[in-house]
């Protein structure tokens, strides 16, 4: 009798999410199978329902995860700066590596870079890019208003452009631009900030 292929139960989820991560990254939701899936995950169907309930519940799991590793590099970076210019500009540069070195080729942010071309006939996604928006506006709204300077300026818009800025990167980054241009980009960014 041959063996069913899959893994055992007590697999690791981590790194069964992780797997069907990249294949997502790499072809974007609606792209993927679930057989495709449970292949990268090296499931059997039965294993994949029982462990994940759906296709899209795997997707939401694999955002929280892409979401938790790019969060717990900004937190560590953000640690070591003294000034709300220098988070910013930490903050970039954490964004520009992880999105061009996390993945050969560089294919972005799994959400920013993946999703858009879903949100246009699923509420679902429409609804995980803008959650995915708003969150990353709050994150620079936070980091600004730290500093009086900024919180004092009255200018709502600059968290939003913030925001853009990574949103930019992501996109240009699975688009091939290199590391370098989305440096002058930033950098031109954080110019004008320094002007406020």
């Amino acid at each position: 009798m041959s063996k069913k292929r899959g893994r055992p139960r007590n697999y690791d989820r981590d790194a069964v999410i992780d797997a069907g991560l990249r294949l997502f990254l790499e072809n974007g939701y609606g792209n993927v199978t679930i057989d495709q899936l449970c292949g990268a995950c090296d499931l059997s169907k039965p294993s994949f329902y029982a462990g994940f309930n759906s296709k899209s519940v795997f997707f939401q799991l694999a955002i929280d995860r892409y979401q938790t590793i790019i969060s717990n590099k900004l937190k560590a970076a953000l640690v070591k700066t003294t000034s709300t210019v220098s988070g910013l500009e930490v903050v970039f540069k954490t964004a520009i590596e992880h999105y061009h070195t996390w993945h050969e080729p560089a294919l972005g942010c799994l959400v920013l870079s993946t999703v858009p071309a879903e949100a246009g006939h699923d509420t679902e996604a429409r609804g995980i890019l803008s959650d995915t928006i708003t969150a990353m506006d709050s994150f620079f709204l936070e980091l600004l208003h730290k500093d009086e300077h900024f919180s004092n300026k009255k200018i709502p818009g600059l968290p939003l452009l913030a925001a853009g800025v990574m949103q930019s990167i992501s996109i240009r980054a699975r688009a091939g631009h290199s590391k370098k241009e989305a440096k002058q980009m930033t950098n031109a960014f954080l110019k004008l900030v320094n002007t406020l």
